[in-house]
């Protein structure tokens, strides 16, 4: 545990001060970091930056820290309302606190390390890491600007957007947000341009496993990388369009489930290994859902990870080894092929 705590906060070194506004600690900054800054809170007005951020680049600092301090002074909802009822529940109680908040590492906290990472990213509080403890100062400004926001501002169709785009990145391994857009834009309130903002933003603070390839401007699963990205973009052939409620069940892990090659798979495991799969889906992801995405640019890569994946997870004879490979092989054929346009196999 103090491994993956340590690699958590090892970049969590600001200098904390109770005397310090939050003005002093953006002058601690570089202007480059003001400007990714920026750009990230136009993200959250859902409008796209760049223009506006091309425009600012000569400017001076202390106007791009002002603009900064503006915009939380105005807009600061548009930030929370990408933290849903959890995680603005613990901002809240930092906002609450007279002193400094800490997060000590081995100990039940109130704070978790996920909403201080995203906090971090929104410069909406600074921290530094002490041994096994973090230490958490959000300003005053940025306190009272909280306790202003209503706590129950989570956008409603969030959810929806996010399990739809997961479900629609999972059939097709890549698309562009424009087609992403058009087959679920019935069910989300937002224009294209919205949509646009809020997927990057997603991406780029990791609110969700969503990665959008700038180089590509596109978005694909998490898995892919660039160059896989690339690969794909030159083998897809022709979208296969499915119905809303399919995308869904690709997302939630639905459709995997209903699958008669994923039961005996499941029935397997469960038999030799005493391991449900239906209980466990980080196994499942293990070793199937990474299996499958990254089979359909690198085969080799794909067993290699696989073989990884078992490694660490089941102590497996050589026997047992090819079973479960012919097992996950059998699923993967029953899933949307991404260089065939999502269909799927008869």
């Amino acid at each position: 545990m103090n491994d993956i705590y340590s690699l958590l906060t090892k970049d969590y070194n600001d200098k904390i001060d109770r005397n310090k506004d939050y003005k002093d600690f953006l002058n601690e900054q570089s202007k480059e970091s003001l400007l990714a800054l920026y750009c990230l809170y136009g993200y959250a007005e859902k409008k796209d930056p760049i223009y506006e951020i091309d425009g600012i680049k000569k400017n001076s600092k202390e106007d791009i820290i002002n603009r900064i301090v503006d915009f939380i002074e105005n807009n600061l909802k548009d930030i929370l309302q990408f933290f849903n009822h959890e995680r603005m529940r613990e901002v809240i109680l930092i906002a609450n606190s007279s002193d400094f908040t800490y997060f000590k590492d081995d100990e039940k906290n109130q704070i978790s390390l996920d909403t201080i990472r995203i906090l971090k990213l929104f410069n909406l509080i600074f921290c530094k890491s002490n041994e096994d403890e973090l230490i958490i100062q959000m300003p005053d400004f940025i306190k009272n600007k909280v306790k202003e926001v209503d706590s129950d501002i989570y956008l409603n169709y969030l959810d929806n957007l996010v399990l739809y785009t997961e479900g629609i990145i999972n059939t097709y391994g890549i698309i562009t947000t424009l087609d992403a857009y058009d087959l679920m834009k019935s069910e989300i309130p937002i224009n294209y341009i919205q949509y646009d903002a809020i997927i990057k933003l997603i991406s780029f603070t990791e609110l969700e496993p969503i990665y959008y390839s700038l180089e590509e401007r596109c978005i694909g699963h998490f898995n892919l990388t660039d160059e896989d990205i690339k690969f794909l973009k030159r083998r897809v052939a022709k979208m296969q369009e499915y119905d809303l409620k399919f995308y869904k069940n690709m997302a939630s892990g639905n459709y995997i489930k209903t699958l008669n090659e994923y039961k005996s798979f499941r029935n397997y495991i469960k038999n030799v290994f005493k391991i449900d799969l239906n209980d466990d889906e980080f196994l499942g992801e293990e070793l199937i859902d990474n299996y499958h995405s990254v089979k359909q640019v690198d085969e080799n890569r794909a067993i290699r990870f696989l073989n990884s994946s078992l490694e660490m997870e089941l102590e497996v004879t050589k026997d047992e080894y090819y079973k479960i490979i012919d097992y996950i092989n059998n699923i993967v054929n029953k899933m949307p092929d991404w260089k065939n346009g999502g269909k799927i196999k008869k």
